[in-house]
């Protein structure tokens, strides 16, 4: 992988990092406006033991730990140089620990031992869609991962600027 490459690569997990963020902590919505403290502090230390008196609601959320945690495995392959699973994994499960932790203590959330289990799968199959890529790409796959990052990272950040804009 270039220097450049490896660069853009880097760049785009850091906009991924402050999305996932701004998902996971604010909920989509503006933090200077939102933040508040409960002091209920929910937090569920039995895998898959939340109630579901929404399934449909429950699936959503299941899912959504899951796939946004995709990329975490995708880029840590592509910034590690080669596809490691097992390193994919450890990165998106600290990094989902970090963030229960955080929506524990800033009490912008549950904590949920469920979603450190999705989001460390997620993060799984983001490197196997790494070997994927790789296997069907070859050479080009760290090129394409790269402009595709860059794409999706400038609609992210035309979609965030336009909801500052309209928070205001």
């Amino acid at each position: 992988m270039s220097k450049t490459q490896k660069t853009l690569n880097a760049a785009v997990f850091v906009l991924y990092l402050l999305l996932l963020s701004w998902g996971i902590l604010f909920k989509f919505g503006s933090p200077v406006f939102e933040l508040t403290h409960t002091w209920r502090i929910p937090v569920n230390l039995v895998p898959f033991g939340a109630p579901l008196e929404n399934l449909r609601l429950a699936v959503q959320e299941m899912l959504f730990n899951f796939a946004a945690f995709l990329p975490m495995g995708l880029l840590v392959s592509a910034l590690a140089g080669r596809g490691r699973p097992g390193l994919s994994a450890l990165v998106g499960f600290l990094v989902s620990v970090l963030y229960e932790a955080l929506q524990y203590l800033l009490a912008v959330g549950s904590a949920d031992v469920t979603d450190v289990i999705l989001n460390t799968l997620g993060a799984l199959a983001g490197a196997g869609a790494y070997f994927l890529l790789k296997a069907i790409f070859k050479g080009r796959t760290d090129r394409i991962i790269a402009l595709a990052g860059l794409i999706i990272g400038l609609i992210s950040a035309a979609f965030i600027v336009f909801l500052l804009v309209m928070n205001r």
